[in-house]
């Protein structure tokens, strides 16, 4: 399909604005990660690590049409630069959002930590670079020393890609294996939502029946993946002991205490023990402190970490004791949970399909007909496909919120300090100035008293006589 001016003109303009999008948003994700600690949790490393491929896709996107080779311009080389990066880099895109849906899953389900998590990265990375890698470098290959003289990437109407003479190729290695990427990515979300709203129906359950114990809790994936799952329990054991002397011997013979002091100090000299709960986990350390005699203090620490898989629930049981107040707390943390999984969630689900449904169509419209190409379909593959770093962003922003309004916080307070000092600075040097100027017109405008010139010593009068007397012999000699 050869494109009017208007159509490419068109095209242009709607990749170019999408990519700047884009990237904007994958420099917030890069420069927020890189500046501030407390937005580095795991899913959002895998966000940060997709950023750069993004924007290496819409350095693709914004040479949009200009790389199309023709008769009076063969760019080719551009072409082909063009083809690969998209080739590579679009498509690894989803193959990080399925690595956080494989994160989500391993926390939720088998109770993966930020170690645990952390170990898998450089499998993510391999996984998401290195397949589609794979693809483009073996394009390259083909391209310039296959047996067939026809080049594998060429122009694809809204920028160079795979070529037409080699169409089947697009659906092969690309759509194909993106959409089983996709079905696989929904199953994982809806596995876990499932799962996290089935709780969420057994937390309203347990508001409304005072009588019942709860076994278990919700939590939210995409919040909790930086916590180590550990849970402190501490067992403080106090002894005292007093010594009686003879002055005390004396005064408890002459003044008996009574009943109720008596048995208030009989509580005190016995050890008061705090015992911890039953402690339902599997992996137990136990670290034990003990003072000197005199103190008489002892305490120990137990650190329990929550054992793996689905039995762990159980683990998490609490008794309720007829609190209204805490089982109406945890009905809403279980509400928030489950609402900000589904936000979450969704915003994955609709950038899955926002980017990828109008241009599946429309290669699949121009591998069917092969001969008239819909201009609507193309302008909306030019419209969705560069906006995958945008989506990127709205999802890392809706993980983490409260932290996007702490670095707010942190860079407000950073520039008002920053004001705050530049103008300190400003009034101290006007003050000094002030001062100095003050001073020195102040010895400009001294008087001299008319009596201290009268009454000048009789030595500097000599000298001013001798001084004169020089310089006319001077003159005269």
């Amino acid at each position: 399909m050869v494109l009017s001016a208007k159509e490419t003109l068109a095209i242009q303009v709607s990749e170019r604005t999408m990519s700047v999008l884009s990237i904007l948003g994958s420099l917030f994700i890069i420069s927020t990660f890189l500046r501030w600690h407390y937005f580095r949790k795991p899913i959002n490393r895998l966000v940060f690590y997709a950023s750069f491929g993004n924007m290496l896709t819409n350095v693709a996107t914004l040479i949009s049409t200009s790389a199309l080779p023709s008769q009076s311009a063969p760019f080719y080389t551009l072409c082909e630069f063009q083809g690969i990066l998209i080739q590579w880099f679009m498509m690894a895109d989803t193959l990080w959002v399925f690595s956080m849906a494989l994160n989500v899953m391993l926390v939720f389900f088998r109770g993966y930590d930020s170690r645990q998590l952390l170990r898998l990265e450089k499998w993510y990375l391999l996984f998401s670079y290195g397949g589609p890698g794979v693809i483009a470098i073996a394009y390259i290959i083909m391209n310039h020393h296959g047996p067939n003289t026809k080049k594998m990437i060429g122009p694809a109407t809204i920028w160079c890609w795979v070529g037409k003479d080699v169409e089947w190729m697009r659906i092969a290695f690309f759509y194909a294996p993106i959409w089983v990427i996709i079905g696989a990515t929904m199953c994982i979300y809806i596995a876990t939502g499932r799962e996290i709203f089935k709780k969420r129906a057994e937390l309203r359950s347990f508001s409304k029946i005072p009588d019942q114990e709860f076994g278990t809790t919700l939590t939210n994936p995409f919040t909790t993946m930086d916590l180590g799952n550990i849970k402190v329990e501490t067992e403080m054991k106090v002894e005292t002991s007093y010594k009686t002397t003879s002055i005390d011997q004396d005064s408890l013979a002459a003044y008996p205490p009574s009943r109720g002091s008596f048995s208030s100090t009989k509580e005190l000299s016995e050890p008061a023990v705090i015992s911890p709960p039953s402690l339902p986990f599997d992996n137990i350390k136990t670290c034990h402190h003990e003072d000197g005699p005199r103190t008489g203090y002892k305490a120990t620490a137990f650190s329990t970490c929550r054992a793996p898989g689905r039995g762990a629930k159980r683990s998490q049981s609490f008794p309720t004791e007829h609190n209204p107040n805490r089982r109406r707390t945890t009905a809403m943390e279980g509400n928030a949970a489950a609402w900000g999984y589904f936000k979450v969630a969704f915003l994955m689900f609709a950038a899955l399909f926002i980017v990828w449904v109008p241009s599946t169509v429309n290669r699949l419209q121009q591998f069917i007909d092969k001969e008239h190409s819909l201009f609507g379909l193309n302008l909306a593959s030019a419209l969705v496909l560069p906006l995958q770093g945008f989506w990127n962003s709205m999802i890392y922003i809706s993980t983490t919120w409260p932290e996007c309004k702490r670095a707010l916080a942190d860079t407000l307070d950073s520039l008002s300090s920053r004001r705050t000092a530049r103008r300190n600075q400003h009034a101290y040097a006007k003050q000094n100035l002030d001062a100095s100027t003050a001073n020195r017109v102040q010895g400009f405008e001294t008087p001299i008293p008319l009596g201290a010139v009268r009454t000048r010593p009789e030595s500097q009068r000599h000298l001013q006589s001798m001084s004169s007397a020089e310089s006319v012999r001077a003159a005269a000699g």
